[in-house]
């Protein structure tokens, strides 16, 4: 016990010699795991996008009524009814958005964020046909039923972390709609309360589709464009829609859903009728989006790559240097009966405490960039997550530990006397 708090006393008293390469190299390791994590996201961003048809039980056709204003029951009846006349037609499905608040008092005064949330409903097409990642428990299934009176969700969102598979989550909606004219008519009007149990929680950062369609429609409309990031959010659920008979505001698009089997040519050509330019296949969705990722991956790759690549070359060559500086320290350790192996536990820890160091910096530069949005961009691309923090924390280590123990190896072949004379001031 002594000897490992001697071992760490070394270790700092090591670390502070050459304090600005020291510098140096935290700032370079904080530069080299932001333009890891920008690249990261960009990719996963696009990636997440086409997962959500591609990985679905279906293909799906997204429809837009073309005349803005018109009936939206005549414009779904008539692409229902083109749809039908194919053998691969499945079924049909337009999202619905809700909120769900902890009192009654707070459908006047919004409420705490924190105990409430945003409901978002899918029947058994959507919820087969779309694709969203769960990072824990398990993703609602077709046919859900209620659990002892409780609604099984999905959530997701900021205050997610706050609960498990299993939790329950209680508020409430409201039961009748229409138009309000002043809070006291808001506060009188029926309400229920609800119980929802948590089955599952999505995988961070969580994407959904856009359900308030405030999106413009575009010839070229990429997966992306039809998902809206939703990990800044505080709250949200996602339930089955015959499982929630209340108030919610339907989405003016429709999906229309076709076994996988579909050939593709047919594909298009429900699409041609369902719409033409209102109407975009799963096919053309993901084309558009792998253009769109490639071109923003020529963009930004060069930049990136060259940031990684200066970062990962300065860290290494300033750890290297640094090590072969501190010969003269090291020599001493060794004259005072210090062996190889101690020597090397005193710089390993040295290492390693430099990295946590550096790393925890930019974890907290990077928590003010993503929730801030202090350099007024996408905060997405900020975003860190388990998988990329890991990757980071292994691919600093690796360059950091292999810099010092060149160095380290490098010292250890020569003589004390020899060390003790390279090391002199």
């Amino acid at each position: 016990m002594v000897n490992n708090m001697k071992n760490y006393i070394l270790a700092f008293r090591l670390m502070r010699r050459n304090l600005l390469p020291q510098v140096i190299v935290t700032i370079q390791i904080i530069g080299m795991a932001l333009a890891f994590v920008v690249l990261f996201n960009i990719t996963q961003l696009s990636s997440a996008a086409i997962d959500v048809f591609e990985q679905g039980d279906y293909r799906t056709i997204l429809c837009m009524n073309p005349i803005l204003g018109a009936d939206t029951v005549i414009f779904r009846e008539n692409a229902i009814r083109i749809a039908k006349q194919s053998q691969w037609y499945r079924g049909t499905s337009s999202l619905g958005w809700s909120f769900c608040l902890n009192s009654n008092e707070a459908f006047v005064t919004g409420g705490n964020e924190e105990e409430s949330a945003e409901i978002i409903t899918m029947n058994d097409f959507a919820i087969n046909g779309f694709h969203f990642p769960v990072a824990a428990g398990r993703s609602l299934v077709e046919g859900e039923s209620h659990m002892e009176g409780e609604i099984p969700c999905v959530i997701g969102g900021k205050y997610a972390n706050r609960y498990k598979t299993g939790d329950l989550f209680t508020g409430y909606v409201l039961t009748d709609g229409g138009s309000f004219a002043d809070a006291e008519e808001i506060l009188a009007a029926p309400k229920e309360k609800i119980t929802l149990k948590i089955v599952g929680k999505l995988t961070r950062p969580e994407q959904m589709i856009n359900i308030m369609s405030d999106m413009s429609w575009s010839m070229e409309m990429p997966a992306s464009m039809l998902l809206e990031n939703y990990y800044d959010r505080p709250l949200f659920a996602i339930v089955p829609e015959h499982l929630y008979p209340y108030v919610k505001y339907e989405t003016p698009m429709l999906y229309i859903f076709f076994d996988k089997e579909i050939p593709e040519i047919e594909l298009h050509s429900l699409g041609e009728q369902l719409g033409g330019a209102f109407a975009k296949t799963d096919t053309e969705l993901i084309a558009t989006e792998e253009i769109e990722l490639n071109n923003n991956e020529d963009l930004l790759r060069p930049f990136t790559g060259l940031m990684l690549l200066t970062c990962i070359a300065g860290v290494f060559s300033l750890c290297l240097l640094s090590t072969v500086k501190n010969t003269k320290i090291l020599s001493i350790y060794n004259l005072l009966g210090c062996s190889s192996a101690r020597t090397l536990r005193i710089v390993t820890i040295s290492a390693i405490t430099h990295v946590l160091l550096s790393l925890l910096m930019f974890i907290v530069i990077i928590n003010i960039i993503s929730h801030y949005n202090v350099l007024n961009i996408v905060g997405y691309y900020f975003l860190l997550t388990p998988r990329t923090t890991i990757i980071i924390i292994l691919l600093s280590m690796t360059i950091i530990l292999t810099a010092f123990f060149s160095g380290f190896l490098a010292i250890k072949r020569q003589s004390t006397v020899t060390m003790l004379l390279e090391g002199k001031d």
